[in-house]
């Protein structure tokens, strides 16, 4: 088949396989009776029993618009289109498909939309944007206004111009469905998946805007030309079941649905999915148009047998399809008896996204100790509700915590996106998780905050009645998790990685905790709770760590990710006597090329008062045979020889608003960079807040984050990641509150890297031979430019 080949086109390409069907009458043939248009059924038409149309072809039924009865022609679906979107659902639900609306036709309505499509059944939604892309969701269940996420795990995404590809539920949560009627502060409009203001996919209801972004419910990238787009026509069809087996109409609807909007506020965090009635396939039509299929697949395989790549040449649109990303480890359950446990995310259908931050500029001479990355401070933290935030300001409860402002409760309103959008979106590289250990799954499975926040019929995560560890803030107060367990959290980083196998590594700080918030404190607390009728009666006791948990959590990291994909200390220690010595300048060291490292993923384990690090080496002595690196504060004398990874954490110029000053808080970052310079430049890899507990934030104070950009601090730790330009704690969309907390719109960014508008890291202005000159093809200067900077380069700060 030689002779079909262009100069310089793809072996097999679309164009190729075009060229080669049209020689063949045979396969034209048979691939227009496979895909040939379906039976149109008009108004009041009737299937007949028994009929049997071509392979994955539904009969359509139309009813009156306003203006006349439509046909194919009028909508978005199209005969490929069809077949194609067919092969993704339950056999049962391609017999019939009725249009019941069509925003060309029945006009941009929301309240038309719910009017035709509230309460029918399952449903297959098309959005166009304005500028062309073509995508849409499947919707296990029927579309009614709820306030929380609701829906069955059949749920999934899709995308179909300028790509083809389909993405299924993760089982990283439950927030499958979204649709709000009427709210005046939470968002109107259908969605899917992700969360509140960072969907995975989502029309507001006046039908003109959207959003698109990464989510860890279906692990999808943004399906439309823009993260927030522009709608141009909106599209629903409902998928009947044929008459004799049709849903049973629901009895048992959830009492979610009977929430009161103040209810929704508190939890969106989804709910368990409701199972979709087993079904069957009963034309046996369907066998030998099988068959067919199978017939023509195996004849198009054979073609494509003797090359490794396979080309989707039926798919609409569909791009050139690289070789598929590895497959992800499947991982024992996690807990027992809740709910089935968490696999990583399939590969999807299709080719992987680039990310939108970029991992790919080359940085061949690179050492890992040369690259600054943005990462975030309790990753996977969302704010507690207002209600408990108001309880914790209260006299009782600050009394009980000694005034100390570090536990403020507006130091726990932050609220970060999830982990797929961080990764994708936001360029982060460095994740840090609080690592609770809950033997029987116990920790904040009842929180008692919600008690006495008078805060009814609550719904959470089934994932809080685990075992294993979480990693809330507080198992009482601050709860609130986009992941809930550690378990969890690393899967859905390891998800991300097997499909972006180029990133550069990704460092995950893990710190245990045993300390509640009220901890020798909860007397008062206690009796108010003893009080009230119902549970708890009491607030939550944090179990004690030993060494064999810090043996465990090692564990909980290898049923996540195999030990290849991770940067072991061993591996970097070589025959040095200590870690330091293999990585300092001093010693003859250096860190490892970033290159060799790329898809890799390193872990530290956080010791900030000196117990877990000495419990961890009495295992693993010099480290040489862990998993975790250790961290330990960088200013606060004899670090371990052992002891590569130094934190800078903690207030500057004040401990909380009231006692903050600009002027102790500027001469506090001046100190503070001379100990992260030091420290760069000496061969540790330093992370260092730009923000703590919310405090810059609130002062809108930026020259924490430069201080510790200037000072080639390698990770900058924030609350305040998101670079989108939304307020913070406003869902700026329409349909939305866009009252803010904040009297600002604080974040913390890196300065751009090569004239992007987000890349994923760039050159360590310490540790690498000037910030602008090597950021270039060769990376970020070699080892004798680098050897040649200046002592002390000039780090002032212009106010």
């Amino acid at each position: 088949m030689a002779h079909y080949k262009k100069p310089g086109e793809d072996l097999y390409s679309r164009q190729h396989f075009r060229r080669w069907a049209k020689s063949i009458p045979a396969v034209v043939q048979t691939i227009q009776a496979l895909m040939k248009g379906p039976a149109l059924l008009g108004e009041g038409s009737i299937r007949k029993q028994g009929q049997v149309t071509a392979l994955g072809q539904p009969h359509l039924l139309f009813t009156s618009s306003v203006t006349h009865t439509p046909t194919l022609e009028d909508c978005l679906l199209t005969p490929d289109r069809m077949w194609l979107l067919a092969s993704w659902l339950p056999a049962a639900q391609t017999e019939e498909w009725e249009l019941l609306f069509n925003s060309r036709l029945h006009g941009s309505s929301f309240n038309t939309f719910m009017g035709k499509a509230a309460e029918r059944g399952p449903t297959l939604t098309l959005i166009r944007d304005k500028k062309g892309h073509l995508f849409g969701g499947y919707a296990a269940d029927a579309w009614s206004k709820h306030g929380v996420f609701y829906g069955g795990s059949l749920s999934f995404l899709f995308g179909l111009l300028p790509r083809t590809v389909k993405f299924t539920a993760t089982g990283a949560n439950a927030n499958m469905m979204w649709c709000g009627q009427g709210f005046s502060q939470l968002p109107n409009g259908l969605g899917w998946g992700g969360q509140v203001g960072y969907y995975g996919l989502f029309i507001d209801s006046s039908f003109e805007k959207g959003m698109s972004r990464p989510s860890a419910t279906f692990s999808n990238f943004c399906l439309a030309a823009d993260e927030v787009f522009e709608v141009d026509i909106v599209e629903c069809w409902l998928l009947q079941q044929p008459e004799e087996e049709e849903f049973p109409a629901t009895s048992n609807s959830s009492v979610l649905d009977r929430f009161k909007e103040d209810r929704h506020l508190m939890d969106l965090a989804g709910r368990s999915t409701q199972a979709t009635p087993p079904i069957k396939d009963r034309s046996m039509g369907r066998l030998s148009q099988a068959l067919q299929l199978c017939l023509l697949a195996g004849l198009l395989a054979g073609a494509h047998a003797k090359h490794s790549r396979w080309e989707r040449v039926l798919q609409t649109g569909a791009a050139a399809v690289s070789a598929p990303a590895p497959a992800a480890k499947l991982l024992p359950p996690q807990g027992v008896g809740i709910a089935s446990a968490y696999a990583p995310a399939p590969a999807p259908v299709g080719p992987p996204a680039v990310p939108k931050a970029s991992d790919s500029l080359a940085m061949t001479n690179s050492t890992l100790n040369q690259l600054q990355t943005l990462g975030t401070y309790q990753s996977d933290h969302v704010s507690p509700p207002a209600a408990v935030v108001q309880l914790l300001n209260g006299s009782t409860y600050q009394t009980a915590l000694g005034n100390n402002p570090a536990y403020a409760p507006q130091a726990f309103q932050f609220t970060h996106p999830d982990i797929f959008f961080q990764l994708d979106s936001l360029g982060i590289r460095q994740f840090h998780f609080n690592a609770w250990k809950d033997p029987n799954g116990t920790l904040a499975a009842n929180p008692a905050g919600l008690k006495l926040a008078g805060i009814t019929n609550a719904t959470l995560d089934p994932k809080y009645s685990f075992f294993g560890f979480k990693t809330f803030n507080d198992p009482d107060f601050d709860w609130q998790s986009n992941c809930v367990t550690v378990e969890t959290c690393l899967q859905l980083i390891q998800s991300w990685s097997v499909n972006h196998t180029n990133h550069i590594p990704i460092t995950i700080y893990l710190e245990p905790r045993e300390a509640t918030l009220f901890a020798g404190n909860e007397a008062s607390i206690n009796q108010q709770l003893a009080s009230k009728p119902g549970a708890p009666s009491a607030l939550a006791k944090a179990y004690p760590i030993a060494a064999a948990d810090l043996d465990e959590l090692q564990n909980t990291v290898y049923r996540v990710f195999n030990q290849s994909a991770i940067v072991l200390p061993g591996g970097l220690m070589g025959n040095a006597t200590s870690l330091q010595a293999a990585t300092q300048p001093a010693t003859g060291g250096s860190w490892p090329m970033m290159n060799d490292n790329r898809g890799k993923v390193i872990f530290v384990l956080v010791d900030k008062y000196g117990k877990y690090g000495p419990m961890y080496r009495s295992m693993f002595p010099d480290l040489r045979n862990g998993t975790f690196f250790v961290s330990q504060p960088g200013n606060n004398g004899t670090l371990d020889p052992s002891t590569v990874f130094v934190d800078f954490l903690g207030p500057l110029g004040g401990e909380n608003v009231a006692t903050w000053t600009a002027a102790a808080a500027n001469k506090a970052v001046q100190q503070q960079m001379q100990q992260i310079q030091a420290a760069v430049r000496s061969g540790f890899i330093a992370r260092a807040a730009a923000d703590w507990h919310t405090v810059e934030a609130r002062e809108d104070f930026k020259n924490r984050t430069t201080g510790v950009i200037k000072a080639g601090a390698q990770f900058v730790q924030t609350s305040f990641p998101d670079v989108s330009q939304l307020p913070k704690y406003a869902y700026s969309f329409p349909g939305t509150s866009n009252m803010t907390v904040f009297p600002t719109n604080y974040t913390a960014q890196l300065p751009l890297r090569l004239g992007m508008t987000l890349t994923a890291g760039r050159c360590d202005p310490q540790t690498s031979a000037g910030i602008i000159a090597n950021e270039t093809a060769t990376g970020c200067g070699n080892a004798a430019d680098n050897a040649a900077l200046a002592p002390s380069p000039s780090m002032a700060l212009s106010y």
